[in-house]
C-alpha cells in the first residue's frame, strides 16, 4: 500500500485556546492599518513579484499570436528575404512574383 502525506493537525484543546488568545479587532481595516504601517520605512516589505512557472508566459504567447491576424514578419523585409532565396536557388530569369503570391506566401 502507497505511503500519503498527511496534515499535521492541531489538538482541539490546542486550538480552543488559539481562539481565546486572539484579542477581538476593533474595526476590518486595523489589519490593513497595521501591514501599511509596518511596511513603510522598509524596503524589504515591499510585495514580491509572483514569479510564473516555465514556459507560461510561452504558452500566452502562443496563444496570442494564434489568436491574431497580423502578420508577424514585416512585409517588405519579407518579400525581400524571398526574392533573395529565389535568386539563390531558381535561374536568374525566373524571379518574378506577383503581389498576392506574395501575401499568400507570408500568410
Amino acid at each position: 500500500m502507497a505511503r500519503t502525506k498527511h496534515m499535521a493537525r492541531r489538538s482541539s484543546r490546542l486550538q480552543a485556546a488559539a481562539v481565546k488568545a486572539t484579542p477581538p479587532t476593533s474595526s476590518p481595516g486595523t489589519s490593513r492599518q497595521r501591514r501599511s504601517e509596518a511596511g513603510e520605512g522598509t524596503p524589504t516589505a515591499q510585495r514580491k513579484r509572483q514569479r510564473l512557472r516555465p514556459g507560461t508566459k510561452a504558452l500566452r504567447e502562443i496563444r496570442r499570436f494564434q489568436k491574431s491576424v497580423d502578420l508577424l514578419i514585416p512585409r517588405m523585409s519579407f518579400i525581400r528575404e524571398v526574392r533573395t532565396i529565389t535568386y539563390r536557388v531558381a535561374p536568374p530569369d525566373v524571379n518574378r512574383w506577383t503581389p498576392e503570391a506574395l501575401i499568400a506566401l507570408q500568410e
